[in-house]
């Protein structure tokens, strides 16, 4: 789609020609996760760095190591520029949008990077288009200046149950209104396009490079060899992480070529694309999209259900970038409104921890924490402080499939923390932290910071912010899904004020059902180090569960840097 600029590509083979080592970074969601990753043994990359094993779905056995495209790559690249510090940092979160990640990039990618594979086809369906240029800005704002490949991928039939896998056709009508063609897949690689053409960067397209062949169904080229009946991820075809390395392989070769003949003076040799002259300066081309004008200066609090202060240097990893903060909290079991506490708390099964003084006394503290007044607290009960899903009750055992479904069968009554998806196919089971609760009443509490200057370095603004005008946008990171999803009211407590609202975690997809991340966005007032904000699973349901998950929660300043 675009070969890229050759101020793009020039600091890059300077610096690897100069044997220093480069840092290969991966942003996307599942499939960007089959490029796999080396030293990140939090994330499901690692499963892809050829050592560890992966349930691949075709030959035998099923389950064996397979090494992913990014690090294919950095292994082709290391055979002609051989170093031990080459790193690959893969960020890809999955079954989350783009948007969901910005403002908050670099809260989970690195500030040093010198060329990033960007895949932005696996939540076409969710995209926000302006994000694409969004976290390009965001990218090309650090020094020094990354290499941009942004790399499409496209989903190729119909994901049906029971019903044989097709290659799509120009006029089906897929679910959801779109027309072959016209996919939002086709849209994304659209964008990315404008994008690549407006910053000088990398467009590689597997849709383009692979569609003559397998329209032709020439050998090798069948959906079995490139995507498998999973219709999108490489890592499920017989040759589809052969693909995609093979394409990524041909643009650097392409470019080095061409590197080499203008750095040995061939007057000759055909120039790469030269749209832009702003790589070799500070300043980046007018936006695209008006919103992402000062994307990378707009101020943000990063928060996350983490266990850790930071997982990068819990497990030895350099801490070149920000990690999410981690978001302080509190659960207990209320009655909900309008319900007899005694009755309450016998009709639903769940794990409880023993009463006694001290416990009463720790549970007194932690309803207080919510926000709650002193009647609401009555007939409440807390569970142990942040109760956690069993490790144990993960993996392919059979031990550990009896230890999962005990679990979802008598669930805490507060919500919990959880490393992994609760799915109870282990093929399916996915690292996914964050906190969620699974039964009515169960009642989460945490503090946020609210005061948000608009310059960096503006203390005093901070100082000054507890006004009730203050105005920022808070966005609370949750997964919505399918089927048994439930329903929580959101409430402000303490220091800040919010409109009381519920949020339904329960969706059907016109296209295919789908469990994806996206965010709730409400309006904060009033500047507060300790604004609390409450969430309490509710009885009622549209789908006949009460699960709701959280990952992250974001403040800030609205798109236009407003205070009213």
């Amino acid at each position: 789609l675009h070969h890229g600029a050759a101020e793009a590509w020039t600091p890059l083979f300077e610096r690897l020609d100069a044997n220093k080592p480069i840092v290969l970074g991966v942003f996307g969601a599942s499939v960007a996760q089959n490029g796999g990753c080396l030293d990140q043994p939090y994330k499901r990359c690692i499963r892809y760095d050829g050592v560890h094993s992966t349930f691949v779905g075709w030959g035998e056995p099923p389950v064996r190591p397979l090494k992913g495209f990014a690090v294919r790559f950095l292994d082709y690249i290391n055979a002609s520029y051989p170093s031990s510090r080459h790193r690959i940092n893969n960020s890809a979160l999955d079954a989350t949008p783009a948007q969901n990640a910005l403002p908050c990039l670099f809260s989970h990618m690195p500030t040093v990077l010198h060329v990033v594979i960007l895949d932005f086809g696996s939540m076409a369906f969710h995209l926000r288009l302006s994000a694409v240029e969004g976290a390009a800005r965001m990218l090309l704002s650090l020094r020094p200046r990354p290499l941009l490949i942004f790399l499409s991928f496209h989903e190729w039939c119909q994901r049906l149950k029971d019903r044989p896998r097709s290659l799509y056709e120009p006029g089906e009508r897929l679910r959801g209104g779109f027309v072959y063609p016209d996919t939002p897949w086709a849209r994304a690689e659209a964008e990315t396009k404008r994008v690549c053409e407006r910053y000088g960067q990398v467009c590689l397209s597997m849709h383009r490079a692979l569609d003559p062949n397998m329209r032709a169904k020439l050998p090798g080229f069948a959906l079995r060899d490139v995507v498998g009946d999973d219709c999108l991820h490489a890592a499920r075809g017989v040759h589809g992480i052969d693909y995609v390395t093979d394409v990524l392989v041909h643009a650097f070769d392409r470019a080095r070529s061409r590197y080499s003949r203008r750095s040995g003076g061939a007057s000759s040799a055909p120039p790469l694309t030269l749209l832009n002259t702003f790589q070799g300066s500070q300043a980046l081309p007018p936006p695209l999209h008006p919103a992402n004008a000062a994307i990378s200066k707009r101020p943000a609090r990063c928060y996350g259900f983490v266990r850790a202060a930071d997982y990068r240097i819990r497990q030895g990893q350099s801490s070149t970038y920000r990690a999410l903060q981690p978001i302080q909290w509190s659960s207990a079991w209320c009655p909900l409104v309008g319900e007899s506490p005694g009755v309450a708390a016998t009709r639903l099964p769940g794990q409880l921890a023993s009463a006694g003084p001290d416990h009463a006394a720790e549970g007194h503290a932690v309803t207080a924490a919510l926000g709650l007044s002193a009647d609401s607290r009555l007939g409440c009960a807390t569970a142990e402080p942040q109760a956690s899903c069993p490790r144990s009750a993960f993996g392919r055992s059979e031990r550990a499939a009896v230890k999962l479904r005990e679990f979802l069968r008598r669930p805490p009554r507060t919500w919990f923390w959880c490393y992994s998806s609760l799915a109870l196919n282990p093929a399916q089971q996915k690292k996914s932290p964050g906190v969620l609760a699974l039964v009515p009443g169960a009642t989460l509490g945490f503090t946020v910071d609210s005061r948000m200057a608009s310059e960096a370095g503006r203390e005093d603004a901070i100082a000054n912010q507890s006004r009730l005008e203050l105005r920022v946008r808070a966005t609370i990171e949750h997964l919505v899904s399918y089927e048994g999803m439930g329903i929580v009211s959101v409430a402000c407590v303490g220091g800040c004020s919010c409109d009381a609202h519920r949020i339904d975690a329960h969706r059907v997809d016109a296209h295919r059902n789908v469990s994806v991340f996206l965010q709730h966005a409400f309006d904060v007032r009033g500047g507060s180090s300790k604004c609390g904000v409450r969430m309490q699973v509710l009885s009622e349901t549209s789908s006949g569960g009460h699960k709701f998950k959280v990952r992250t929660v974001t403040l800030a300043l609205p798109e236009n840097g407003a205070e009213r």
